[in-house]
């Protein structure tokens, strides 16, 4: 299958190179000696994390479900600022399809946040989080409950999920960390696969630590890892005008980028950005007929077959 990678652009925020930007935002206990400085800097100025009202960063702190899943919401493009008409149908009909399912887990556990509930429904409907993983986010036993940290192997699965790739088949030929035994088995091919892709290099010692919670600095570093293979996909860009009719092979949709891939039937791979407000991703679907018309490098027309 012949590639050919068209990028259409409209009127989007200028990208600005990742180096660009780095660090723009500082704390009190994050300098530029700490390792994670240049992601934490990057997480903040796209607003997916941010600091304490002290102006401290907290990289060290343990990250539970509820706030993992409001930061990964955001890399997965969820915002209610500035948020087009498309959007917001989406989040009310997310929230809507959803709430039944989000009703019984409040209803079952106390400590259920449910300021967390719009971006669980927004995941939860772009098949980036499962109603069993619902089940782990908080912990019951007779007398407590407790609410679950993200752990470094379940941040990985989200990750995965997000980036689009199929790790069912990956053959891994050598074991990257050392501690790989204490890798549950469902969550290797996660793991395996941002290692490979560089994601995540684990710690110095060659340990991985996947039962481990996931700290805000690791995972500022591994979100921005994640949006960054799926930035490479997209990295050529073409003004050509084009005609093209064919089936959807990908869809993407972060803080950073619309994007979907389509396949034409001259077995072809279009990559396409969607301006936000034009045309209604969320309306799109893998496997759908869709016919695409742009000149100049503008989207002039998105029609579902």
């Amino acid at each position: 299958m012949k590639k050919k990678w068209l990028i259409l652009f409209a009127i989007m925020p200028v990208l600005l190179p990742l180096n660009d930007i780095y660090g723009a935002v500082k704390y009190k206990d994050v300098d530029e000696k700490h390792w994670a400085y240049a992601v934490i800097g990057k997480a903040s100025e796209l607003g997916l994390m941010v600091g304490d009202a002290q102006g401290n960063f907290n990289p060290e702190a343990e990250v539970d479900m509820f706030d993992a899943a409001k930061i990964f919401a955001k890399a997965s493009g969820y915002s209610q600022i500035d948020a087009t008409a498309e959007q917001k149908r989406f989040y009310t009909y997310s929230y809507e399809f959803n709430k039944k399912m989000l009703d019984t887990f409040d209803s079952r556990f106390i400590k259920w946040k449910t300021t967390s509930n719009a971006e669980i429904a927004f995941l939860l409907q772009r098949g980036l989080l499962t109603s069993s993983d619902l089940n782990k986010f908080i912990v019951k036993n007779e007398t407590e409950e407790y609410i679950n940290k993200l752990s470094r192997q379940e941040f990985a699965a989200w990750l995965v999920s997000l980036i689009g790739a199929d790790v069912s088949k990956d053959a891994v030929s050598e074991v990257p960390f050392s501690d790989d035994a204490d890798i549950t088995t469902a969550y290797k091919p996660y793991v395996y696969y941002l290692s490979r892709r560089g994601i995540t290099g684990g710690y110095a010692d060659g340990t991985f630590r996947p039962q481990a919670a996931v700290t805000r600095a690791s995972m500022a570093n591994m979100l921005i890892g994640a949006l960054a293979e799926i930035n490479a996909k997209v990295e050529n860009t073409s003004t050509e005008s084009f005609y093209a009719e064919g089936t959807v092979t990908e869809i993407h949709i972060t803080v950073e980028r619309w994007i979907f891939f389509m396949e034409t039937q001259e077995n072809e791979i279009i990559s396409l950005n969607i301006v936000p407000g034009m045309f209604d991703i969320y309306a799109l679907r893998c496997g759908m007929k869709v016919k695409v018309t742009y000149s100049e490098g503008l989207v002039q027309n998105l029609d579902i077959l």
